[in-house]
């Protein structure tokens, strides 16, 4: 048993909500409930049950809470007591997560405005795919994320942050850079993109409404990252120009 896991299941206790006690404690959900998981893990023992979206304190979780309390209030106190004004101004830190579009694009504008407010907190950007990126946070190996579509888990909140172009480049020297391009256009350009093996990129996503609209893009290679599409093209454009999108 752990300090942060007394935290935690306090917190929640208190609450009996989850997503309240995350924000109490200034914590992700995910990092919050693999907290609980790891203190019933260690006791063999269920501290809550779930009625619909409702979570009660078991028998055993309401005996804990009870002997957890002076226990806590104890190590509050030596919290405090020891608590050396030094340690206030050490830096904290943010594990961010980002998928490979929004952390060289979006974040570092963001993570520039973060550091100027908040000087001492030092931001780790973790950067992946949707799918990865969800995972680090149900694994609580980051607390936010920054991503260009929603994820999948009913765990996971989410909250619209911005609104996203998307812009199709070219050669300079190839006509579709002077002339207006059209969806129909897309059939007849070769296409480096980014890959996305689990279908929901931006891209994938893009793609898909394409075909449902009855366009039949012409992709000519497949990356796995941004870096390698800006390598491909830059190499293609001597030869053959193609239009790239991500």
């Amino acid at each position: 048993m752990t300090f942060r896991q007394l935290i935690a299941f306090a917190a929640v206790a208190r609450h009996m909500n989850i997503t309240k006690a995350a924000k109490e404690l200034r914590a992700s959900q995910p990092g919050l409930s693999k907290q609980l998981k790891g203190l019933q893990d260690e006791y063999d023992v269920k501290l809550f049950t779930r009625s619909g979206k409702r979570i009660e304190l078991t028998e055993d979780g309401l005996e804990l809470l009870n002997y957890i309390h002076p226990i806590k209030a104890q190590l509050e106190k030596i919290e405090q007591r020891f608590s050396k004004d030094d340690n206030k101004s050490k830096s904290t830190e943010l594990l961010l997560g980002g998928t490979h579009e929004v952390s060289s694009t979006i974040l570092p504008t963001l993570i520039a405005l973060f550091k100027k407010r908040h000087p001492k907190v030092q931001v780790v950007l973790r950067s992946n795919s949707i799918a990865a990126i969800e995972q680090m946070m149900l694994r609580g190996e980051i607390e936010m994320a920054l991503t260009a579509i929603p994820p999948r888990s009913p765990e996971l909140f989410k909250e619209s942050c911005m609104p996203l172009k998307l812009v199709p480049f070219a050669a300079k020297k190839y006509p579709i850079a002077t002339a207006g391009l059209t969806l129909a256009d897309l059939e007849m350009f070769p296409l480096i993109i980014r890959d996305n093996r689990d279908n929901r990129g931006t891209t994938e996503t893009v793609l898909m409404r394409l075909r449902d609209l009855g366009h039949r893009p012409n992709i000519a290679l497949r990356c796995e990252s941004p870096e390698p599409v800006k390598a491909a093209s830059a190499n293609i454009w001597e030869s053959e120009y193609c239009t790239t999108y991500r």
